[in-house]
């Protein structure tokens, strides 16, 4: 899912696991941005997340 988001998006993500987190996660370093770059980072996890959780009900009705 990190290498999706990455390719499609432009956003790299971590996985959690190096930060202690024990459930599965993902870190973003948000500095040094502007406004409008926090935005489309946000627009753009929410969809891929939409699609994920769709593509989950299709599979588990």
């Amino acid at each position: 899912m990190l290498f999706r988001i990455a390719d499609e998006t432009g956003v790299v993500l971590l996985p959690g696991k190096g930060f202690a987190v024990q459930h599965p996660s993902a870190r973003a370093s948000l500095t040094n941005l502007n406004e409008y770059q926090y935005a489309a980072i946000g627009l753009s996890l929410r969809k891929l997340a939409q699609e994920y959780y769709d593509e989950y009900k299709a599979k588990n009705k």
